[in-house]
């Protein structure tokens, strides 16, 4: 008898008939020596996502979600007062002013805030781009020409103020949110404009270091950020998007 067993038929009170006793023993004893499964017996079967999702209806499924999303846009957009070329896209992305790619930083699971002592450069500046078939500015009021305008952004909360609502709602400018966490892959600006936007600001950067620059501030950005935004966000990237 192992120990565990041991424990057990001595924990157990007076009056057990030692036939149990010895049972208990037996069991604990088989169970301890079964060996370990280290891969399926069966494995799933090519269908078995759809009875998995009906047997647990409560997990969070984003593709319906997606779907259900991409089906209210395009009611949106096919109503008979929406023109294409009042229909535009915004967003925001973050450079770093002078490095040259993404840098990882590793920190304690217990000081998940130490990556503020690491000894890089993190300086960001905010880039805001809004793109469509003219610069939307007040004059695509007068290009509406009373019809509405739709602006489809990433629904971030620090953007939804009363304010811009307000001004939305009297100028007849249609606000479509996206889905939380799904920018990355729905955003058009995202997707097709703001990475080539990246990668052509590092080249300026890089460019600028060659010419030994000492220190890239903010007093540098638009001189890079300019060449750069001219030679990513193309015509040919915007419409691929």
């Amino acid at each position: 008898m192992d120990k565990a067993s041991q424990a057990l038929a001595e924990s157990l009170p007076d009056g057990i008939p030692d036939t149990l006793t010895a049972q208990a023993a037996y069991t604990f004893s088989a169970t301890r020596h079964r060996p370990k499964a280290d891969r399926l017996l069966k494995p799933p079967y090519i269908n078995w996502v759809k009875p998995f999702e009906r047997r647990w209806l409560e997990i969070y499924n984003i593709y319906n979600k997606v779907v259900k999303w991409f089906k209210v846009i395009r009611l949106v957009l096919h109503k008979p007062d929406v023109l294409l070329e009042n229909v535009y896209n915004i967003d925001k992305t973050g450079v770093m002013l002078s490095m040259l790619n993404s840098v990882k930083v590793l920190v304690s699971k217990d000081d998940l805030r130490g990556y503020r002592g690491a000894r890089v450069k993190r300086t960001i500046v905010t880039a805001v781009e809004c793109i469509s078939a003219a610069v939307f500015n007040p004059q695509t009021k007068q290009q509406a020409n009373s019809r509405p305008r739709i602006l489809i952004w990433d629904g971030f909360g620090t953007h939804e103020t009363l304010n811009v609502i307000e001004f939305c709602f009297k100028n007849n400018i249609k606000l479509c949110c996206m889905l939380s966490y799904t920018s990355y892959k729905l955003q058009p600006c995202d997707v097709a404009a703001f990475g080539p936007l990246k990668a052509a600001y590092r080249d300026q950067v890089e460019r600028m270091e060659r010419g030994r620059v000492g220190t890239i501030g903010k007093q540098h950005f638009t001189y890079l950020y300019s060449p750069a935004r001219e030679r990513a966000l193309t015509k040919r990237n915007i419409l691929a998007a």
